[in-house]
């Protein structure tokens, strides 16, 4: 199949590659970038764990100066991409959920008793699941550092505007809330409504398709799990299945 990737760099570039050596062609159009802030990291002295839901907040961490301090800490990771580079950066003890947030909150509340002191919550600008909230509710304090933010593309290139059209490309992989958004918005400024139906839109969760306007005429297919083994997974069924 021949797919449209549209996560961020360093992302984009190595979940095209982990395309590529299952036999897919792939083409690059990241519609979001990144800026770290680890000048954002707050003090994290007192906190009994980290959370973190994207693997950004961990390369902010990773930049600042407290990651010897932090990696000492049990650390709740949203899914196994973020555990796995959790693991790299050092940290010892890795909770690792499935690649959704709201999955992720029974294991935090089930492992650490209030009384035991704040959560380290870091996270980017824009968050798809209230995650401190919910904490907040149960009884938790956290310390919470916005620690990246994400600026969002304002036009598809020609290229792949043209591929669109044309349909010249299988599928689309929507791996957030944000780049399903702004999928949708550029298909929609681009007058790409209609062509847009030829293709596959392979979203990581229920909540990455729902940002999707056009989504009941739309081919639309969710992964089981909201991690990246199983998006992959799902591709590789579309693909058998239409060979």
């Amino acid at each position: 199949m021949r797919l449209l990737v549209t996560r961020p760099e360093p992302d984009a570039t190595q979940f095209a590659d982990r395309l590529r050596a299952l036999g897919h062609e792939t083409v690059a159009e990241p519609l979001s970038a990144v800026e770290l802030s680890p000048q954002d990291v707050p003090s994290l002295d007192g906190a009994q764990a980290l959370i973190v839901t994207s693997r950004n907040a961990l390369r902010a961490l990773a930049a600042s100066n407290q990651l010897g301090y932090a990696a000492s800490k049990p650390l709740f990771a949203v899914g196994p991409a973020t555990a796995a580079l959790a693991m790299d950066l050092g940290f010892d003890e890795v909770v690792e959920g499935s690649g959704s947030a709201p999955d992720l909150l029974p294991k935090i509340i089930g492992s650490c008793p209030p009384s035991h002191g704040p959560l380290a919550y870091l996270h980017g600008e824009h968050i798809a699941f209230k995650m401190a909230e919910a904490l907040e509710k149960t009884g938790f304090s956290l310390i919470r550092g916005v620690v990246y933010r994400v600026t969002t593309s304002q036009a598809l290139s020609d290229g792949v505007q043209d591929i669109i059209r044309s349909g010249d490309v299988d599928g689309v992989v929507l791996m957030s809330p944000l780049a399903a958004s702004t999928y949708d918005r550029l298909v929609e400024i681009h007058g790409l409504r209609t062509a847009a139906r030829s293709i596959i839109h392979f979203c990581l969760s229920k909540m990455v398709a729902q940002r999707l306007s056009d989504q009941r005429k739309l081919d639309v297919k969710v992964s089981l799990e909201a991690n990246s083994q199983e998006i992959l997974a799902l591709i590789e069924r579309e693909a058998a299945r239409s060979a």
